[in-house]
């Protein structure tokens, strides 16, 4: 099977940022703010001559594709024979850009950039030549990927970021869904006051066949952070020779059935399932993405419930926990729903306020009265699951 590339023309026009990093004074990775140094007048910036990307497995067969960057690069201060920036620097030596063709399964998995980490010398000299790197892409990273800058550390640690304007691009195909999926195991949780706590049970399973995923290892986000996943790292995808350099980040493992229990954590806070990856051997290989996936608490709708009627009218008030104010539970619809022979038919609905409230009014047809009861349904509404609940049958008298 033959490779995919484009090719940028040789001598790019591009802006270039000078930046010095004195020795032993790099950011640590994942640093939010670049150096501010001021380049020596001496130093010259490197110079990007040319860029091309390959997609060296068309149509991503197993899961997995791996994108091949080829830099030329001249800099007469000289160029390491490694291109390593991400251990001293806060970016990459390359990044594109991610533009999936189609939505992921689980949609909450996205993928909006793509690194290089590391290039290497594989001609010329350390003046002029060229490097090249490899980027892992799972088929969660379906669509066009764009190379859109490149920031190179010269001999001397003067770095040159480089904005790659209309850089060269590639379409990756593949399913764009997850080869797991994970099934939350937990009873659902009954949220009064948002002050809750849970543990997190899940049970990791291949999509395909529904057969757990053992040896499966995560970096799931330490209790206490609201919205923000500790783990950030932006690996393409998890490679069993890293485990272990990174043990402490991995330090939890699903079982042989794929059963995996993770921190306990507030009801409050967001959740991430960061960095699963797992894999079978032989024609069952397959790899994940390293990416964070959203995970909320199953959540036990309760409610109050009284009926009364007035006018000819059957009106149920009460109050529902959680209070939405307090904690979106799926679905706020509350049913008033009547007794016909042995089927409880819904006759009006509402929803629940945010303070919790709700009323429910149905204008009943003249009679001597009606069995009648309420009943909140639970629902899905993106990675938020509620279970209902069914208040007891009450006959009221028209």
């Amino acid at each position: 099977m033959g490779t995919r590339a484009t090719m940028r023309s040789a001598r790019l026009v591009c802006a270039a940022l000078l930046v010095v990093v004195p020795l032993g004074a790099g950011a640590p990775a994942g640093a939010a703010s670049a150096p501010t140094s001021v380049a020596a007048a001496a130093d010259t910036p490197t110079t990007l001559d040319g860029i091309k990307i390959v997609d060296t497995r068309p149509g991503m067969p197993g899961g997995l594709t791996r994108l091949e960057l080829r830099l030329e690069l001249s800099d007469p201060d000289g160029l390491p024979d490694r291109l390593l920036n991400f251990e001293t620097q806060p970016y990459p030596v390359a990044v594109a850009s991610v533009v999936s063709s189609t939505s992921t399964a689980p949609p909450n998995v996205v993928r909006k950039q793509l690194y290089w980490d590391q290039l290497n010398r594989t001609s010329g000299t350390a003046t002029s030549g060229t490097w090249v790197g490899t980027a892992d892409v799972t088929s969660v990273s379906t669509g066009k990927i764009r190379v859109i800058s490149v920031a190179i550390t010269d001999a001397t640690d003067v770095t040159t970021q480089i904005p790659v304007a209309n850089g060269p691009s590639v379409v990756v195909s593949g399913s764009p869904s997850l080869p797991w999926q994970y099934r939350v195991l937990n009873a659902p949780v009954k949220i009064v006051n948002g002050r809750e706590r849970w543990t997190p049970s899940l049970r990791l399973v291949r999509r395909d066949d529904g057969t757990p995923v053992a040896g499966a290892m995560t970096a799931a986000t330490d209790p206490g952070f609201v919205d923000v996943p500790v783990w950030i790292w932006s690996l393409s995808v998890v490679l069993p020779e890293w485990w272990p350099d990174y043990d402490d980040a991995f330090r939890l493992r699903s079982s042989s059935s794929g059963a995996l229990t993770l921190p306990t954590y507030g009801v409050q806070e967001t959740h991430y399932v960061g960095t699963l990856a797992g894999w079978g051997s032989g024609a069952r290989r397959y790899y994940t993405v390293a990416a964070t996936g959203r995970l909320e608490p199953p959540v036990k709708w309760q409610a109050s419930i009284r009926f009364a009627t007035s006018g000819g009218d059957v009106e149920l008030t009460g109050s529902a926990w959680p209070a939405p104010s307090i904690y979106a539970a799926a679905n706020r619809t509350v049913h008033l729903q009547r007794l016909v022979g042995r089927t409880w038919r819904t006759e009006a609905s509402g929803r629940v306020r945010d303070n919790g409230r709700y009323t429910v009014v149905w204008d009943a047809p003249p009679a001597a009265g009606y069995w009648v009861r309420a009943y909140k349904p639970g629902g899905v509404e993106g990675s938020r699951v509620s279970v209902g609940t069914t208040g007891p049958a009450v006959w009221v008298t028209l």
